[in-house]
């Protein structure tokens, strides 16, 4: 017996003082944005240099979160 997971699907708005030019630095920096926003770590599961993808984890609140980049 399988369990079927539904997909959840969310989209924020945000009407911001400083334009996207302003902005691009900050958020460019993948690593420094999810340090000053307090993501967890994020941890390397999978590597597929062949195609330059790879798979990532981090757990928040307990839960797993796996993708692929």
């Amino acid at each position: 017996m399988s369990m079927a997971f539904q997909d959840f699907h969310y989209r924020w708005e945000f009407d911001l003082k400083s334009s996207p030019e302003q902005l691009w630095p900050l958020v460019a920096d993948t690593n420094r944005f999810n340090r000053d926003t307090g993501v967890p770590s994020v941890e390397t599961i999978g590597d597929d240099s062949r195609n330059g993808r790879r798979r990532l984890r981090l757990t928040t609140f307990g839960i797993p979160i796996e993708w692929e980049e």
